[in-house]
Protein backbone atom coordinates (compact mmCIF):
# COMPACT_ATOMS: atom_id res chain seq x y z
CA UNK A 1 0.00 0.00 0.00
CA UNK A 2 1.34 3.44 -0.99
CA UNK A 3 0.94 5.36 2.29
CA UNK A 4 2.62 8.45 0.81
CA UNK A 5 -0.06 8.69 -1.90
CA UNK A 6 -2.81 8.18 0.68
CA UNK A 7 -1.41 11.02 2.81
CA UNK A 8 -1.12 13.31 -0.21
CA UNK A 9 -4.70 12.54 -1.31
CA UNK A 10 -5.88 13.25 2.24
CA UNK A 11 -4.08 16.62 2.30
CA UNK A 12 -5.54 17.58 -1.10
CA UNK A 13 -8.99 16.56 0.11
CA UNK A 14 -8.62 18.75 3.21
CA UNK A 15 -7.56 21.72 1.08
CA UNK A 16 -10.55 21.23 -1.24
CA UNK A 17 -12.84 21.26 1.81
CA UNK A 18 -11.55 24.66 2.96
CA UNK A 19 -14.04 27.52 2.45
CA UNK A 20 -11.48 29.87 0.88
CA UNK A 21 -8.96 29.77 -2.00
CA UNK A 22 -5.89 27.94 -0.67
CA UNK A 23 -2.58 26.49 -1.82
CA UNK A 24 0.08 24.21 -0.37
CA UNK A 25 3.53 25.65 -1.06
CA UNK A 26 6.89 23.91 -1.04
CA UNK A 27 10.04 25.48 0.42
CA UNK A 28 10.79 27.15 -2.95
CA UNK A 29 7.46 29.05 -2.86
CA UNK A 30 6.01 26.87 -5.61
CA UNK A 31 2.43 25.64 -5.46
CA UNK A 32 2.43 21.88 -4.82
CA UNK A 33 -1.38 21.89 -4.82
CA UNK A 34 -4.07 24.52 -5.34
CA UNK A 35 -7.62 23.77 -4.24
CA UNK A 36 -10.69 24.21 -6.45
CA UNK A 37 -11.53 27.70 -5.16
CA UNK A 38 -7.89 28.69 -5.61
CA UNK A 39 -7.98 27.58 -9.23
CA UNK A 40 -11.10 29.67 -9.80
CA UNK A 41 -9.57 32.87 -8.40
CA UNK A 42 -6.22 32.52 -10.20
CA UNK A 43 -3.87 31.15 -7.51
CA UNK A 44 -2.37 28.71 -10.04
CA UNK A 45 -0.79 31.60 -11.92
CA UNK A 46 0.16 33.64 -8.82
CA UNK A 47 3.85 34.38 -8.28
CA UNK A 48 4.20 33.30 -4.64
CA UNK A 49 7.97 33.91 -4.63
CA UNK A 50 7.37 37.61 -5.33
CA UNK A 51 5.07 37.95 -2.31
CA UNK A 52 6.79 39.39 0.77
CA UNK A 53 4.40 37.71 3.28
CA UNK A 54 5.03 34.30 1.65
CA UNK A 55 8.81 34.67 1.80
CA UNK A 56 8.60 35.93 5.39
CA UNK A 57 6.77 32.74 6.31
CA UNK A 58 9.11 30.42 4.39
CA UNK A 59 12.40 32.07 5.34
CA UNK A 60 11.75 33.14 8.93
CA UNK A 61 8.95 30.73 9.82
CA UNK A 62 6.69 33.61 10.83
CA UNK A 63 2.94 33.09 10.59
CA UNK A 64 1.29 35.81 8.48
CA UNK A 65 -2.22 36.97 9.30
CA UNK A 66 -4.17 39.82 7.72
CA UNK A 67 -1.74 41.16 5.11
CA UNK A 68 -3.51 42.71 2.10
CA UNK A 69 -2.35 41.46 -1.30
CA UNK A 70 -3.86 41.19 -4.77
CA UNK A 71 -4.22 37.97 -6.73
CA UNK A 72 -4.54 39.32 -10.26
CA UNK A 73 -7.01 42.18 -9.87
CA UNK A 74 -8.68 40.67 -6.79
CA UNK A 75 -7.66 42.17 -3.42
CA UNK A 76 -7.81 40.11 -0.26
CA UNK A 77 -6.22 39.22 3.04
CA UNK A 78 -3.96 36.22 3.51
CA UNK A 79 -3.16 33.80 6.29
CA UNK A 80 0.07 31.84 5.80
CA UNK A 81 1.06 29.00 8.10
CA UNK A 82 4.65 27.70 7.89
CA UNK A 83 4.88 23.89 7.75
CA UNK A 84 7.84 22.68 9.80
CA UNK A 85 9.79 19.49 9.28
CA UNK A 86 12.35 18.79 11.96
CA UNK A 87 14.37 21.96 12.49
CA UNK A 88 13.56 23.42 9.10
CA UNK A 89 10.57 24.71 7.12
CA UNK A 90 9.23 22.34 4.47
CA UNK A 91 6.64 24.72 3.03
CA UNK A 92 3.54 26.69 3.95
CA UNK A 93 -0.24 26.65 3.79
CA UNK A 94 -1.49 29.76 1.96
CA UNK A 95 -5.12 30.82 2.52
CA UNK A 96 -6.59 33.78 0.60
CA UNK A 97 -9.76 35.60 1.58
CA UNK A 98 -11.03 37.91 -1.22
CA UNK A 99 -12.27 41.27 0.04
CA UNK A 100 -15.77 42.04 -1.15
CA UNK A 101 -16.09 45.68 -2.14
CA UNK A 102 -19.36 47.26 -3.19
CA UNK A 103 -19.90 47.70 -6.91
CA UNK A 104 -17.52 50.33 -8.26
CA UNK A 105 -18.83 53.86 -8.35
CA UNK A 106 -19.19 55.48 -11.73
CA UNK A 107 -16.36 57.94 -12.53
CA UNK A 108 -19.06 60.58 -13.04
CA UNK A 109 -20.08 60.14 -9.38
CA UNK A 110 -16.57 60.48 -8.00
CA UNK A 111 -15.26 63.95 -7.10
CA UNK A 112 -12.19 64.12 -9.32
CA UNK A 113 -10.63 67.59 -9.29
CA UNK A 114 -7.12 67.01 -10.70
CA UNK A 115 -6.17 68.28 -14.15
CA UNK A 116 -5.01 64.75 -15.02
CA UNK A 117 -8.53 63.37 -14.57
CA UNK A 118 -10.13 66.28 -16.39
CA UNK A 119 -7.88 65.33 -19.31
CA UNK A 120 -9.15 61.74 -19.05
CA UNK A 121 -12.77 62.89 -19.17
CA UNK A 122 -12.05 65.11 -22.17
CA UNK A 123 -10.45 62.20 -24.02
CA UNK A 124 -13.39 59.91 -23.24
CA UNK A 125 -15.73 62.56 -24.59
CA UNK A 126 -13.69 62.86 -27.81
CA UNK A 127 -13.47 59.10 -28.35
CA UNK A 128 -17.11 58.38 -27.51
CA UNK A 129 -18.22 59.44 -30.99
CA UNK A 130 -15.58 57.34 -32.78
CA UNK A 131 -16.66 53.76 -33.49
CA UNK A 132 -13.18 52.25 -33.12
CA UNK A 133 -11.61 49.89 -30.59
CA UNK A 134 -10.06 51.47 -27.48
CA UNK A 135 -7.47 50.30 -24.95
CA UNK A 136 -7.97 51.50 -21.35
CA UNK A 137 -4.59 51.48 -19.57
CA UNK A 138 -4.08 51.76 -15.83
CA UNK A 139 -2.74 50.09 -12.73
CA UNK A 140 -4.75 47.64 -10.66
CA UNK A 141 -7.62 49.36 -8.87
CA UNK A 142 -7.90 52.59 -10.89
CA UNK A 143 -11.31 51.47 -12.19
CA UNK A 144 -10.57 50.61 -15.82
CA UNK A 145 -13.92 48.88 -16.36
CA UNK A 146 -15.85 51.82 -14.90
CA UNK A 147 -14.13 54.17 -17.37
CA UNK A 148 -14.94 51.77 -20.21
CA UNK A 149 -18.58 51.87 -19.08
CA UNK A 150 -18.41 55.67 -19.06
CA UNK A 151 -17.15 55.60 -22.64
CA UNK A 152 -20.01 53.27 -23.59
CA UNK A 153 -22.59 55.47 -21.82
CA UNK A 154 -21.54 58.46 -23.96
CA UNK A 155 -21.54 56.52 -27.23
CA UNK A 156 -24.32 56.19 -29.81
CA UNK A 157 -24.68 52.48 -28.93
CA UNK A 158 -25.45 53.12 -25.24
CA UNK A 159 -28.96 51.65 -25.56
CA UNK A 160 -27.36 48.25 -26.21
CA UNK A 161 -25.80 46.19 -23.38
CA UNK A 162 -22.21 46.38 -22.11
CA UNK A 163 -20.67 42.89 -22.04
CA UNK A 164 -17.48 41.91 -20.20
CA UNK A 165 -15.10 39.06 -21.01
CA UNK A 166 -12.75 38.13 -18.16
CA UNK A 167 -9.33 37.35 -19.68
CA UNK A 168 -7.74 35.98 -16.50
CA UNK A 169 -6.35 32.42 -16.59
CA UNK A 170 -8.98 29.90 -15.59
CA UNK A 171 -11.92 32.26 -16.15
CA UNK A 172 -12.90 30.24 -19.23
CA UNK A 173 -14.85 33.09 -20.83
CA UNK A 174 -12.72 33.23 -23.98
CA UNK A 175 -13.50 29.56 -24.57
CA UNK A 176 -17.23 30.10 -24.00
CA UNK A 177 -17.48 32.75 -26.72
CA UNK A 178 -15.37 30.67 -29.11
CA UNK A 179 -18.24 28.56 -30.37
CA UNK A 180 -21.38 29.17 -32.37
CA UNK A 181 -24.14 29.66 -29.84
CA UNK A 182 -26.67 32.16 -28.56
CA UNK A 183 -24.11 33.73 -26.23
CA UNK A 184 -21.79 34.46 -29.17
CA UNK A 185 -24.61 36.16 -31.03
CA UNK A 186 -25.60 38.13 -27.94
CA UNK A 187 -22.04 39.34 -27.34
CA UNK A 188 -21.42 40.09 -31.02
CA UNK A 189 -24.43 42.42 -31.11
CA UNK A 190 -23.80 44.17 -27.79
CA UNK A 191 -23.17 47.89 -27.51
CA UNK A 192 -19.64 47.36 -26.22
CA UNK A 193 -17.60 44.17 -25.79
CA UNK A 194 -15.05 44.73 -23.02
CA UNK A 195 -12.03 42.39 -22.75
CA UNK A 196 -10.93 42.81 -19.13
CA UNK A 197 -7.18 42.30 -18.49
CA UNK A 198 -6.03 41.33 -21.97
CA UNK A 199 -2.42 41.07 -20.78
CA UNK A 200 -3.34 37.91 -18.84
CA UNK A 201 -4.24 35.96 -21.99
CA UNK A 202 -2.09 32.93 -22.78
CA UNK A 203 -0.70 32.54 -26.35
CA UNK A 204 -3.81 30.67 -27.53
CA UNK A 205 -6.06 33.35 -26.05
CA UNK A 206 -3.99 36.08 -27.70
CA UNK A 207 -4.29 34.33 -31.05
CA UNK A 208 -8.05 34.01 -30.58
CA UNK A 209 -8.40 37.70 -29.63
CA UNK A 210 -6.36 38.70 -32.69
CA UNK A 211 -8.63 36.57 -34.88
CA UNK A 212 -11.70 38.30 -33.42
CA UNK A 213 -10.24 41.71 -34.26
CA UNK A 214 -9.15 40.67 -37.77
CA UNK A 215 -12.34 38.86 -38.81
CA UNK A 216 -14.82 40.92 -36.74
CA UNK A 217 -16.61 37.67 -35.97
CA UNK A 218 -17.57 35.62 -32.93
CA UNK A 219 -18.17 32.11 -34.20
CA UNK A 220 -20.23 32.74 -37.32
CA UNK A 221 -21.74 35.99 -36.01
CA UNK A 222 -20.58 39.34 -37.36
CA UNK A 223 -19.48 41.68 -34.57
CA UNK A 224 -21.31 44.98 -34.49
CA UNK A 225 -20.27 45.75 -30.89
CA UNK A 226 -17.56 48.27 -30.22
CA UNK A 227 -14.46 46.52 -28.88
CA UNK A 228 -12.73 47.81 -25.76
CA UNK A 229 -9.75 46.31 -23.92
CA UNK A 230 -8.08 46.94 -20.59
CA UNK A 231 -4.50 46.33 -19.51
CA UNK A 232 -1.89 47.46 -17.02
CA UNK A 233 0.92 49.78 -18.20
CA UNK A 234 3.30 46.79 -18.47
CA UNK A 235 1.57 45.57 -21.64
CA UNK A 236 3.81 47.61 -23.93
CA UNK A 237 6.97 46.22 -22.34
CA UNK A 238 5.52 42.71 -22.51
CA UNK A 239 4.93 43.15 -26.24
CA UNK A 240 8.40 44.59 -26.83
CA UNK A 241 10.08 41.71 -24.99
CA UNK A 242 8.08 38.95 -26.67
CA UNK A 243 5.94 38.08 -23.64
CA UNK A 244 2.80 39.26 -25.43
CA UNK A 245 1.83 39.26 -29.09
CA UNK A 246 3.19 42.47 -30.59
CA UNK A 247 0.70 42.25 -33.46
CA UNK A 248 -2.20 42.05 -31.01
CA UNK A 249 -0.76 44.94 -28.97
CA UNK A 250 -0.45 47.04 -32.14
CA UNK A 251 -4.08 46.34 -33.01
CA UNK A 252 -5.59 47.13 -29.62
CA UNK A 253 -3.48 50.19 -28.78
CA UNK A 254 -4.28 52.40 -31.78
CA UNK A 255 -6.55 54.47 -29.53
CA UNK A 256 -6.03 54.44 -25.79
CA UNK A 257 -7.15 56.07 -22.57
CA UNK A 258 -4.56 56.21 -19.79
CA UNK A 259 -5.87 56.40 -16.21
CA UNK A 260 -3.08 57.83 -14.02
CA UNK A 261 -2.44 56.19 -10.64
CA UNK A 262 -3.80 57.89 -7.56
CA UNK A 263 -0.31 58.64 -6.17
CA UNK A 264 0.37 60.88 -9.20
CA UNK A 265 -2.74 63.01 -8.67
CA UNK A 266 -2.77 63.80 -4.98
CA UNK A 267 -5.27 66.62 -5.51
CA UNK A 268 -7.92 63.89 -5.83
CA UNK A 269 -7.14 62.23 -2.48
CA UNK A 270 -9.01 64.61 -0.08
CA UNK A 271 -12.30 64.77 -2.05
CA UNK A 272 -12.22 61.01 -2.73
CA UNK A 273 -11.56 60.26 0.94
CA UNK A 274 -14.52 62.43 1.99
CA UNK A 275 -16.68 60.76 -0.69
CA UNK A 276 -15.97 57.30 0.74
CA UNK A 277 -16.42 58.63 4.29
CA UNK A 278 -19.92 59.78 3.36
CA UNK A 279 -20.68 56.56 1.49
CA UNK A 280 -19.83 54.32 4.44
CA UNK A 281 -21.38 56.69 6.97
CA UNK A 282 -24.65 56.07 5.12
CA UNK A 283 -24.06 52.32 4.78
CA UNK A 284 -23.28 51.77 8.46
CA UNK A 285 -25.60 54.42 9.88
CA UNK A 286 -22.70 56.39 11.35
CA UNK A 287 -22.16 60.13 11.89
CA UNK A 288 -18.38 60.32 11.52
CA UNK A 289 -17.47 63.96 10.79
CA UNK A 290 -13.92 63.74 9.48
CA UNK A 291 -10.51 62.08 9.72
CA UNK A 292 -7.99 62.94 12.42
CA UNK A 293 -4.80 64.81 11.52
CA UNK A 294 -2.78 61.57 11.80
CA UNK A 295 -5.22 59.78 9.51
CA UNK A 296 -5.05 62.59 6.92
CA UNK A 297 -1.25 62.38 7.10
CA UNK A 298 -1.52 58.65 6.44
CA UNK A 299 -3.88 59.15 3.48
CA UNK A 300 -1.59 61.71 1.84
CA UNK A 301 1.58 59.67 2.35
CA UNK A 302 0.25 56.23 1.47
CA UNK A 303 1.52 54.68 -1.77
CA UNK A 304 -1.96 53.43 -2.85
CA UNK A 305 -0.62 50.29 -4.52
CA UNK A 306 -4.14 49.29 -5.52
CA UNK A 307 -5.37 52.85 -6.08
CA UNK A 308 -9.11 53.51 -5.50
CA UNK A 309 -9.73 49.89 -4.55
CA UNK A 310 -7.12 50.20 -1.82
CA UNK A 311 -8.53 53.51 -0.56
CA UNK A 312 -12.14 52.29 -0.47
CA UNK A 313 -11.25 49.11 1.43
CA UNK A 314 -9.21 50.99 4.04
CA UNK A 315 -11.77 53.76 4.61
CA UNK A 316 -14.60 51.23 4.69
CA UNK A 317 -12.84 49.29 7.46
CA UNK A 318 -11.92 52.49 9.33
CA UNK A 319 -15.47 53.84 9.34
CA UNK A 320 -16.84 50.46 10.42
CA UNK A 321 -14.39 50.42 13.38
CA UNK A 322 -14.83 54.10 14.32
CA UNK A 323 -16.46 54.71 17.73
CA UNK A 324 -16.47 58.51 17.75
CA UNK A 325 -16.83 61.54 15.49
CA UNK A 326 -13.35 61.33 13.94
CA UNK A 327 -11.59 58.45 12.23
CA UNK A 328 -8.24 58.11 13.93
CA UNK A 329 -7.44 54.42 13.63
CA UNK A 330 -5.55 53.14 10.58
CA UNK A 331 -6.30 49.43 9.94
CA UNK A 332 -3.29 47.34 10.99
CA UNK A 333 -3.09 45.44 7.69
CA UNK A 334 -3.11 48.72 5.76
CA UNK A 335 -0.63 50.38 8.11
CA UNK A 336 2.00 47.77 7.36
CA UNK A 337 2.00 48.77 3.69
CA UNK A 338 2.76 52.50 4.11
CA UNK A 339 5.40 53.78 1.73
CA UNK A 340 6.33 57.42 2.20
CA UNK A 341 5.51 59.46 -0.87
CA UNK A 342 8.70 61.49 -0.76
CA UNK A 343 10.81 58.29 -0.91
CA UNK A 344 9.08 57.34 -4.13
CA UNK A 345 9.48 60.86 -5.48
CA UNK A 346 13.21 60.69 -4.85
CA UNK A 347 13.32 57.53 -6.97
CA UNK A 348 11.11 59.04 -9.67
CA UNK A 349 13.09 62.30 -9.64
CA UNK A 350 16.30 60.33 -10.24
CA UNK A 351 14.66 58.68 -13.26
CA UNK A 352 13.42 62.06 -14.50
CA UNK A 353 16.95 63.47 -14.29
CA UNK A 354 18.31 60.51 -16.23
CA UNK A 355 15.66 60.85 -18.96
CA UNK A 356 16.15 64.62 -19.27
CA UNK A 357 19.87 64.04 -19.77
CA UNK A 358 18.88 62.01 -22.85
CA UNK A 359 15.90 64.00 -24.16
CA UNK A 360 17.06 67.48 -23.08
CA UNK A 361 15.78 69.85 -20.40
CA UNK A 362 13.27 71.50 -22.76
CA UNK A 363 9.50 71.39 -22.73
CA UNK A 364 9.57 68.75 -25.45
CA UNK A 365 12.22 66.79 -23.53
CA UNK A 366 10.10 66.91 -20.39
CA UNK A 367 7.04 65.80 -22.36
CA UNK A 368 8.97 62.80 -23.71
CA UNK A 369 10.29 61.97 -20.24
CA UNK A 370 6.75 62.11 -18.80
CA UNK A 371 5.50 59.81 -21.56
CA UNK A 372 8.32 57.34 -20.87
CA UNK A 373 7.38 57.30 -17.16
CA UNK A 374 3.67 56.93 -17.94
CA UNK A 375 2.69 60.16 -16.16
CA UNK A 376 1.29 63.51 -17.23
CA UNK A 377 3.53 66.52 -17.87
CA UNK A 378 1.94 68.36 -14.93
CA UNK A 379 2.76 65.38 -12.68
CA UNK A 380 6.40 65.55 -13.78
CA UNK A 381 6.59 69.24 -12.89
CA UNK A 382 4.92 68.57 -9.52
CA UNK A 383 7.28 65.69 -8.65
CA UNK A 384 10.30 67.85 -9.45
CA UNK A 385 8.94 70.78 -7.42
CA UNK A 386 7.99 68.58 -4.46
CA UNK A 387 11.37 66.87 -4.45
CA UNK A 388 13.28 70.17 -4.53
CA UNK A 389 11.06 71.57 -1.78
CA UNK A 390 11.52 68.48 0.43
CA UNK A 391 15.27 68.52 -0.19
CA UNK A 392 15.53 72.18 0.81
CA UNK A 393 13.66 71.32 4.03
CA UNK A 394 15.98 68.40 4.72
CA UNK A 395 13.28 65.79 4.19
CA UNK A 396 15.26 63.81 1.64
CA UNK A 397 18.96 63.08 1.26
Amino acid sequence: MDYHKIELDLICGILDALPQPSALLNRDAEAAYVNVLGEECGLSGFDFAASEPVMEALVNGTRQNGEIIAVGDVPGTVRIYPVRQGEGIAGALFCFEPIVVDKADSPAQLPYVSTEMQDVFSRISRLSGVNASVLVIGETGVGKESFARMLHAQSQRNALPFRTIDCRPGAGEMEIIGGDNDLCREYANAGMLFFDGIGALDPDGQEFALKIIQTKKLGTSDITARLCFSATPELKTMAQTGKFSYELFSRVSLMNIFIPPLRDRTDDIPPLARFYLGKYNDLYGKSVKDFSEDYWRYLLRHEWTHNLRDMEIIIKESVADCKGEFVGHVPLAAGRQVTLRRDRHKYTYTRIEALLSVYGNTTEGKRRAAKELGIGLSSLYRIVANYKRDKSWGRVD
